[in-house]
C-alpha cells in the first residue's frame, strides 16, 4: 500500500495559518484587490461629487449623499497615502531618507480611520432618516430638511474630529537627531500616557461605536426592507383591483391593504339596480410613490454594504475578546492579519460600490451622469 505524505500548507500545528497561505492571501489583497477597489472608489466618488453638484443640492437626500461622497473620497486618498508609506517603510533603503516613512504612515492612519467612521455614521444617518420618513411619514415628513441635515452632518464631523484630539495629543511627528551619526530624521513620538489614552480610544471607536452603528443600520435595514415588501404588495393589489364593482369588493380590498375605508371610498352611491364602479384612492400615508420607492431601495442597498463592513469589524473585535491569542504577534497572528485584511476589503468595497447603486436606483443621478459624462441627450430627466 502506497501512502502519500501530504504536508499541510494551510494551517500550522498551533492552528494558525501557514506562512505560505498567509503570504498568498495578503499578496492577493495588497497587489490586486485593494488597488482595484481604491482606484475605482476614487474615480467613482469624484464622479459622484460632480453629478450631485450638477443635480443641485435641493433636498436632504442629495446633500447627504454628496457629503458622503466627499468623506469617502478623503478616506480613500488617505488610504493611498497609508499604503504607499507602508510599502516604502518596509524597504531597507528607507532608513537613509530624512523622513521615517513608516511612522508617517502610522500618523496619517488616524485621519484615514476618522473619515471612515464619518462615512459610516453618515450612512447610518441616511438610513435612519429614510426609516423615519417612510415608517412614520406624517410625523417626520418635514423634519429632515436641508438646513437641519447640514447642521447635523457638521456636528457629526466636528464630534469625530474632537474625539481624536486626546489621542493625537499623545503622539505626533518630530525631528529627532541621532547622536551616533549626527543625522536628523522626522520620526514619531509618544507621550507616557499614550497607551492608556489609546485603550479608551479603542474602546469607544472600535467597540462601542461599531456596536451602536451595527444596531442602527440593522434595524433600519429591516424596516426599510419591510417597507419595500409592503409597498410592492400594495401596488400589486392596486393594479389587480383598480376597479371594484360593488361595496363588498371595495371593503375586502381595503381590509387586505389595511387602509381606513374613508380614505379610499369616495362618491359611493346606488344606481337603479347596480353599484357604480368605484376607483380606489390610496392615502399617501399608506403607500410610497415610485420616486420614494427608488430612494428607499437606494438607501437600503447602501446600508447593506455598510452592514457587511461593520459586521466584519464587530466580529474581529468580539474574537479578540473571546480568544486573547487572536491578535498581532500572538498565536493566531496570521489569521488575525487575514481577517483584518478582509475587514479593510469590506470597507473599500463599501466606499466604491455606491456609484453603481446610484446608477441603478436613482434615475435623476443616472440621467445627469449620462448627460455630463456620456454627452447623451437621453440622460435628461
Amino acid at each position: 500500500m502506497v501512502s502519500l505524505n501530504i504536508t499541510p500548507t494551510l494551517l500550522t500545528a498551533t492552528g494558525d495559518l501557514s506562512v505560505e497561505a498567509n503570504l498568498a492571501i495578503l499578496s492577493f489583497l495588497f497587489y490586486f484587490l485593494w488597488p482595484f477597489l481604491i482606484l475605482f472608489g476614487v474615480v467613482s466618488n469624484m464622479i459622484n461629487i460632480v453629478v450631485f453638484t450638477k443635480m443641485g443640492l435641493h433636498d436632504s437626500v442629495s446633500v447627504s449623499f454628496f457629503v458622503l461622497s466627499v468623506t469617502e473620497l478623503l478616506y480613500l486618498l488617505f488610504s493611498i497615502a497609508v499604503a504607499t508609506t507602508g510599502a516604502i517603510g518596509l524597504q531597507p533603503w528607507q532608513s537613509s531618507l530624512p523622513v521615517g516613512v513608516y511612522f508617517l504612515g502610522g500618523y496619517i492612519a488616524w485621519y484615514q480611520e476618522m473619515f471612515l467612521e464619518i462615512s459610516m455614521a453618515i450612512i447610518a444617518y441616511i438610513g435612519l432618516a429614510r426609516c423615519c420618513c417612510v415608517a412614520i411619514a406624517l410625523k417626520f415628513k418635514h423634519t429632515f430638511t436641508v438646513t437641519r441635515t447640514l447642521v447635523f452632518l457638521s456636528g457629526l464631523i466636528s464630534f469625530s474630529v474632537g474625539n481624536r484630539i486626546p489621542i493625537l495629543r499623545t503622539t505626533g511627528l518630530a525631528w529627532v537627531t541621532n547622536p551616533l551619526n549626527n543625522t536628523t530624521r522626522l520620526l514619531a513620538w509618544f507621550s507616557d500616557d499614550f497607551n492608556s489614552v489609546k485603550k479608551v480610544y479603542e474602546l469607544i471607536n472600535r467597540n462601542i461605536f461599531p456596536t451602536i452603528l451595527l444596531i442602527v443600520v440593522l434595524v433600519c435595514s429591516v424596516i426599510l426592507t419591510y417597507t419595500l415588501i409592503v409597498a410592492s404588495r400594495n401596488r400589486r393589489a392596486m393594479t389587480g383591483k383598480a376597479l371594484a364593482k360593488n361595496k363588498k369588493d371595495i371593503e375586502n380590498l381595503v381590509h387586505r391593504m389595511n387602509i381606513n375605508t374613508k380614505d379610499v371610498i369616495e362618491d359611493y352611491h346606488i344606481g337603479s339596480h347596480n353599484y357604480s364602479t368605484k376607483r380606489l384612492k390610496l392615502a399617501k400615508a399608506h403607500t410610497l410613490s415610485s420616486k420614494e420607492i427608488q430612494i428607499v431601495k437606494q438607501v437600503t442597498a447602501v446600508a447593506s454594504f455598510l452592514l457587511l463592513a461593520v459586521l466584519v469589524q464587530s466580529m474581529n473585535s468580539l474574537a479578540q475578546v473571546i480568544v486573547p491569542e487572536f491578535m498581532s504577534g500572538r498565536s493566531y497572528k496570521r489569521i488575525y492579519n487575514v481577517m483584518i485584511g478582509f475587514s479593510y476589503s469590506c470597507c473599500y468595497l463599501n466606499t466604491c460600490v455606491n456609484f453603481l447603486i446610484y446608477i441603478k436606483f436613482n434615475s435623476k443621478f443616472r440621467g445627469t451622469f449620462q448627460r455630463v459624462f456620456l454627452c447623451s441627450s437621453t440622460g435628461k430627466n
